[in-house]
C-alpha cells in the first residue's frame, strides 16, 4: 500500500501524523499551523475504508426518516459504493472531511513519542487520476532556535 504524507511541501512519515484524542487549544500557542496533503491510490483507499464506510451507511440511514434532519449528500446520492464516492469530489469531501478521516488515519498510526503533526481539519479532497488526495491543516511543534556559541558567550560576558 502506498500512502504519502506531505506537510508544507516536505514528505513526512504518515506514522508521525495523528488525530488528537482531545482538543489542541492549549497546545496551539506553542505550535505552528501547517498544510498537509495525504495521497493514496484509490484502490488502497477503498480497500482500507470499505468496512468503515458500510458501518457509516448503517448509522446514517435511520436519520433519513427524521424530516427535521437535513439529508446528507450521501443520502441524496442513495449511498453509492465507496468506489463511486471516490469519483465525486462532493461525496468524497463529505465522506472523508466529515465522517471517516479519523478512521482512515488511525489505520496508519497510533499516538506515540514519534508524533510530529496533529490533525486539525480537512479542507478538501480530490481524485487525481487514480490517486485520492486529501488536503487540510495540522499543527506541528516549532523547533526552538539553536542559540549560537557566540550568543551564549555574549550572555555569559553580560553576567559579569
Amino acid at each position: 500500500m502506498s500512502i504519502v504524507l506531505t506537510v508544507n511541501n516536505n514528505i513526512e512519515s504518515i506514522f508521525c501524523f495523528v488525530v488528537p484524542d482531545m482538543s489542541l487549544s492549549s497546545a496551539k500557542a506553542e505550535m505552528k499551523k501547517l498544510n498537509f496533503k495525504i495521497s493514496i491510490e484509490r484502490e488502497d483507499f477503498v480497500n482500507s475504508l470499505e468496512h468503515n464506510y458500510q458501518k457509516l451507511i448503517v448509522e446514517l440511514q435511520p436519520d433519513e426518516n427524521n424530516s427535521k434532519i437535513t439529508k446528507s449528500e450521501l443520502s441524496k446520492a442513495k449511498y453509492p459504493s465507496l468506489l463511486e464516492v471516490t469519483k465525486s469530489n462532493l461525496l468524497l469531501n463529505e465522506t472523508i472531511g466529515i465522517y471517516l478521516f479519523e478512521e482512515f488515519v488511525i489505520k496508519y498510526n497510533q499516538p506515540n513519542v514519534n508524533t510530529k503533526f496533529w490533525y486539525e481539519s480537512v479542507s478538501h479532497c480530490t481524485l487525481n487520476e487514480s490517486t485520492i488526495e486529501i488536503y487540510g491543516h495540522c499543527y506541528g511543534k516549532e523547533k526552538k532556535p539553536n542559540k549560537s556559541l557566540k550568543h551564549r558567550a555574549l550572555r555569559a560576558l553580560d553576567s559579569f
